[in-house]
């Protein structure tokens, strides 16, 4: 094997060790969601809380500077309900957690109008992701730590031969 291609593996193998460790950091973030979410931690924290879940869940499978990206469809379960949390948790990443976009989830609505007080009583309307879908991303994530893991053990037994 030459050096370029030694190389190419080395940086394959940096990927997957890494999204290795963010699925694991998902897994966990949603395990504790799961335990807390509207018992010990308030609304605020556990927001904090979902947005790193699905940005370190989402890490690998977007463009980065100096690791290559995993493809999303090759890396989605093939089990249909943990392919559908993969998908829906990579759009939720885009639309809600990473970005500030209007989506009937989050969005800014005109209380006072609603009310009928007036106008310019403007406050966030946000709908929680319910505990059952966090207990689904627990159980995606966990099953990616392990195919993750296989596969980095894959790519470095190629570099030892």
């Amino acid at each position: 094997m030459d050096s370029a291609q030694q190389d190419n593996l080395r940086r394959q193998l940096a990927r997957l060790r890494l999204a290795e460790s963010d699925m694991k950091q998902a897994a966990a973030g949603a395990r504790k969601l799961v335990g807390t979410m509207g018992r010990t931690m308030n609304d605020d924290a556990a927001r904090a809380l979902q947005t790193g879940v699905a940005v370190c869940y989402a890490r690998a499978f977007t463009r980065s500077k100096g690791y290559p990206m995993l493809e999303k469809n090759k890396w989605a379960p093939s089990d249909a309900d943990q392919r559908a949390v993969h998908f829906d948790l990579l759009r939720l990443r885009n639309v809600l957690f990473a970005h500030t976009d209007e989506t009937d989830m989050r969005r800014v609505v005109d209380a006072g109008e609603i009310l009928g007080l007036g106008w310019n009583m403007l406050v966030e309307e946000y709908r929680p992701i319910p505990v059952e879908q966090w207990e689904r991303v627990a159980r995606l994530a966990a099953a990616q730590v392990l195919r993750m893991k296989q596969a980095g053990d894959e790519v470095a037994a190629r570099l030892q031969e």
